[in-house]
């Protein structure tokens, strides 16, 4: 049955990333983490032990059959005085008993516990399931997220390096006024500077593009060293019906049906321990077989043999207290498990929100950035050209080049994080799997 389940579970997540922008490389990386990741594998072997224990005999509905056996032998020493006066006495004398028994024990009412423990382990299994799934959803968006880390701060880098050209050729031309005596000791130290922290900046970026595939090789369980392919477009989409996603939130997110299903185990808790208050009567039978023999006392050999069978009633009058205590506490378990739940779907109703205002604060954002790249490109030109020509010193230089990278990086931060919050939205809708793109 597991085996049903991952196929199905596979070809539908394989089906929703198919449409994940049509990333292939995000697909052959979710592709793996399905296979590989550790939580994921972990969830299965839960979810297929809790499908064992899913049965009507752990639920108390099967009679127990069973087979049961002995032999004994004694040596003992003996001296017998009888009424009539005579007496016996025996050294060394042995005896042997031989015993055997076919039974059944079958409970046929139990105050209804059996019918609760059958649904609690049905609503276990469920659980279980539906936590195979939430770590599948988590894993999909973990590496979802990290992926499209990489791909900004490949983005960053790209941009980082023009910038790092600019200042080298920057440095090379205050070194070619410097040897022509037209420049000055002070803008070549300057532009020295500024090459050496552009330097830098690309040796920091490189250390956690690297620290991002390290994540990566982590999450779908594979050599930590190897190397990531990416994408270059993050494919967002701004509109989004987020009025049909929050319904969602409240039947499809992962998180609060576990949430849900506790809190049923928890009920049907509440109605096993209720059975315990309540008479259990059991059904028995048994077929015996008894052989002993002796040399001494009144019998040599006894043979017995035959069926056995009846009603066996109990009813606990008195026990301490115990079982109603354990009655209250499994009611105050039911009612702590419908607080959590009401906790859970206020918490995840509010990070639902939260997302959705930081998607639509993204989105005018990232319009925004962009014209002020589209500006910033033509600032650059013109200061470049200024500069060339000595209209504007090398400090002004810098700080427009400062000024237009930020936009740059302004745009692919803005992008990021449009992406990440439609990640978000869909995760927290419990749609991620069929409606990511």
């Amino acid at each position: 049955m597991l085996k049903k389940i991952n196929v199905g579970l596979l070809v539908f997540v394989l089906s929703a990333v198919s449409g994940f922008g049509q990333d292939e490389s995000l697909k052959a990386l979710l592709e793996t983490a399905l296979q590989n990741n550790y939580g994921i594998r972990l969830a299965r072997v839960n979810q297929e032990m809790a499908e064992n224990q899913n049965t009507w005999g752990n639920a108390g509905f099967a009679p127990r059959v069973f087979m049961e056996g002995d032999y004994q032998q004694s040596i003992r020493e003996s001296e017998q005085e009888f009424v009539s006066g005579g007496t016996q006495e025996v050294s060394g004398g042995k005896s042997d008993n031989l015993g055997a028994s076919v039974g059944v024990e079958w409970t046929v009412f139990d105050g209804f516990k059996m019918f609760a423990e059958r649904d609690k382990l049905q609503s276990e299994a469920l659980r279980s399931k539906t936590n195979t799934r939430y770590y599948v959803e988590q894993t999909v968006q973990d590496l979802a997220l990290v992926y499209y880390q990489l791909m900004q701060g490949r983005e960053m880098m790209k941009e980082l390096r023009l910038a790092y050209e600019i200042s080298q050729k920057r440095y090379q031309l205050e070194q070619r006024r410097s040897e022509v005596g037209s420049g000055s000791a002070l803008e070549l130290y300057r532009a020295e500077i500024n090459l050496n922290a552009d330097s830098m900046q690309l040796v920091k970026y490189k250390a956690e593009l690297r620290n991002f595939e390290l994540e990566i090789n982590r999450l779908i369980g594979t050599d930590l060293q190897n190397e990531i392919e990416t994408g270059n477009d993050f494919n967002t989409r701004p509109g989004l019906d987020t009025e049909a996603m929050f319904e969602e939130v409240l039947t499809k997110n992962s998180d609060l049906s576990l949430a849900q299903l506790q809190q049923l185990i928890e009920e049907q808790n509440v109605k096993s321990q209720r059975g315990n208050l309540m008479p259990q009567v059991m059904l028995f039978g048994s077929y015996n077989f008894n052989r002993s023999t002796s040399d001494f006392g009144f019998l040599l050999n006894n043979r017995q043999f035959g069926p056995q069978f009846g009603v066996n009633l109990r009813f606990n009058l008195y026990d301490g207290g115990r079982e109603r205590t354990a009655m209250q506490n499994a009611k105050l378990q039911a009612e702590s498990a419908q607080i959590s739940l009401e906790e859970k779907k206020n918490e995840i109703s509010a990070a639902f929100f939260t997302a959705k205002e930081n998607f639509v604060s993204a989105k005018q954002q990232l319009a925004l950035s962009r014209q002020s790249a589209q500006q910033a490109e033509k600032l650059q030109k013109i200061a470049l050209e200024q500069y060339k020509n000595g209209v504007i010193t090398s400090l002004e230089f810098r700080q427009v080049q400062l000024e237009v990278l930020q936009a740059k990086l302004q745009v692919i931060e803005s992008e990021y994080a449009l992406k990440q919050n439609e990640v978000m939205l869909y995760r927290l809708s419990g749609s991620i799997l069929d409606r990511l793109l």
